[in-house]
C-alpha cells in the first residue's frame, strides 16, 4: 500500500494536458457560476429595493 501518497496527488494526477485542462475548465465554470448567483442575487436585491 503506497500510504505515503498525499489524497491531493491522488485525485489529480498529472499526466498531458488532460487533468490541468479540465481542472481550468471546472474552476472558471465554478467562478462563473458564484459570480452570476451572486449578480443574480443582488440584482433581485436591488429590484425588490426600488419596488417596495
Amino acid at each position: 500500500m503506497t500510504s505515503a501518497v498525499t489524497p491531493s496527488v491522488l485525485t489529480r494526477p498529472t499526466y498531458g494536458y488532460e487533468i490541468p485542462l479540465s481542472d481550468i475548465a471546472h474552476d472558471t465554470n465554478t467562478l462563473f457560476s458564484n459570480f452570476s448567483f451572486r449578480s443574480y442575487f443582488t440584482l433581485s436585491e436591488q429590484a425588490s429595493k426600488s419596488v417596495f
